[in-house]
């Protein structure tokens, strides 16, 4: 009965909290939801803007990868055609091997230079490499994560169309008030009534002790339990000490014989207490 009670209060406190929630509830969930609506909005124009810039900027570095790819062949031709003027030295004039050298000169310095060039360019052909799968990469990641972000705009935009429908959530709202507070009336009535049951039992229980204590018989019983009780306390040592000197001495006729006499005395005091008791 306690518990039921204890079952009751509880949940009459739930159904006011729960009233309570329902009037706050409503206006604080649609301002975070706006909220959030309007950061993944900025976020997905955010990531567009990228993506526009994003084809621009592949497009100037494969143009100048491809730049550098040409400057290159054009060296190593060259290089070519001096390797080849130097094995023709041999043929030439004073003169003309002179100016050769001269030539030679300027060809060395600008094979040097071209060379040079070469590498850098080289090094800076990886670089763009790199960065174009650095790019490529990247745009994986964001594909992904714009993709994940428009079906966080849908939700959320269901959810927004959801929360601007207000006189639906606030009937909703009042229908569930109105019940929860139907459920504390019939709660209340029902602790009422178990309260006074319980007032009418816990009255009938006292009356039934004190009579119960006022009869004899009941006092006789309780006097008897309590000595037989004590008799089998007894029994009971009397048994262990029986059972310890059989283990010092083998004196097996006294033993039946006490057995015997300790069953007939347990039989004539359940006897007398099943008298007592009719």
């Amino acid at each position: 009965m306690e518990r039921q009670l204890s079952e009751i209060r509880g949940r009459t406190r739930q159904t006011l909290e729960e009233v309570g929630h329902l009037e706050q509830g409503s206006d604080a969930a649609q301002g975070e939801c706006q909220q959030k609506y309007k950061m993944l909005k900025r976020r997905e124009e955010e990531m567009d803007e990228f993506l526009d810039s994003y084809k621009e900027l592949e497009a100037e570095e494969l143009e100048k990868l491809t730049q550098s790819q040409e400057n290159i062949v054009s060296i190593l031709e060259l290089c070519s055609r001096n390797m080849l003027r130097l094995h023709q030295v041999d043929t030439m004039t004073a003169s003309e091997l002179k100016n050769m050298q001269e030539v030679l000169l300027t060809k060395e310095t600008e094979v040097v230079q071209s060379e040079s060039t070469a590498r850098g360019l080289t090094i800076e052909s990886l670089r763009l490499q790199q960065d174009l799968e650095k790019v490529q990469q990247l745009e994986g990641k964001i594909q992904s994560e714009l993709s994940t972000l428009k079906e966080q705009v849908s939700t959320m935009k269901s959810e927004l169309d959801t929360f601007r429908d207000l006189d639906t959530l606030r009937r909703t709202a009042e229908e569930k008030k109105k019940r929860l507070l139907e459920n504390q009336t019939s709660l209340a009535q029902r602790r009422d009534s178990f309260m006074q049951l319980l007032e009418e039992m816990n009255q009938k229980y006292e009356a039934q002790k004190t009579k119960l204590q006022e009869n004899e018989t009941h006092t006789q019983l309780a006097n008897l339990e309590r000595k037989w009780q004590h008799l089998e306390q007894n029994n009971y040592v009397m048994k262990e000490f029986i059972a310890s000197k059989t283990q010092q001495c083998d004196y097996a006729s006294t033993a039946n014989n006490v057995y015997q006499q300790v069953a007939e005395y347990n039989k004539s005091l359940m006897d007398s207490l099943q008298n007592n008791r009719n």
